[in-house]
């Protein structure tokens, strides 16, 4: 387990330190997730879930958990996943929220084009993107369109929808029939111009068995 910040990196066995996080993200990417990894980067806004999502598919807690509605993530974590049916060992990557109180929206792109750069040169690819939003949430917060051009550069540049999975969390916390109004109006509304290029919407259910379905989706 990886955590990435300005002057601190903590790994499950070994430590290194870094002054930049920009310089922390390439050389991590480039030396730490190989190209015999799949590799999955997690986006979405604060408190949509992505460190649970990442903690259910390991089998453990090893990503923070925030529970309120200011970002636990403000650093970059990747977490080797072995994923029971998946051809290759996943790389999961968990980023700071796109609207992370403290972090820009262009500095985590940034931080993210970084690593991109010192996978390229390994021949690194990324195999997907999981965008997670909470299904209980009434607006968008943020709308996953308008970073089709980071999904772009993350992809390599084909077919860059295709590779992303808009995944919708906290479904313990709705009933079905509104759950599934707010699903449909996604899809027929803000999600449409990324469905109608290949994105696919899945359900989280906050248990493990799902969380690797949707990996499976993208790796399998």
């Amino acid at each position: 387990m990886l955590y990435i910040r300005a002057g601190y990196i903590k790994e499950k066995f070994n430590s290194s330190v870094y002054n930049d996080p920009l310089e922390a993200m390439g050389n991590i990417f480039g030396k730490r997730v190989t190209k015999d990894d799949d590799v999955i980067v997690l986006l979405g806004p604060t408190g949509a879930g992505k460190s649970t999502f990442l903690n259910s598919a390991l089998g453990e807690d090893v990503a923070r958990v925030g529970t309120t509605l200011s970002s636990c993530t403000s650093e970059v974590q990747i977490v080797k996943c072995p994923i029971p049916g998946a051809r290759r060992q996943v790389a999961l990557v968990d980023t700071p929220a796109f609207n992370h109180g403290n972090v820009k929206i262009a500095d985590i792109e940034k931080m993210i084009k970084k690593g991109l750069k010192e996978m390229y040169k390994r021949q690194i690819k990324v195999a997907g993107i999981l965008y997670v939003h909470r299904i209980t949430d009434v607006r968008m917060t943020e709308n996953p369109i308008r970073h089709l051009d980071t999904f772009h550069e993350l992809c390599g540049g084909n077919q860059p929808a295709h590779k992303v999975i808009l995944t919708t969390t906290m479904w313990a916390n709705i009933d079905e029939e509104t759950g599934g109004k707010r699903e449909r109006e996604l899809k027929d509304g803000c999600w449409k111009p990324m469905a109608s290029q290949g994105s696919r919407v899945m359900r989280y259910h906050d248990t493990s068995e799902s969380a690797r379905d949707i990996i499976r989706t993208l790796v399998g």
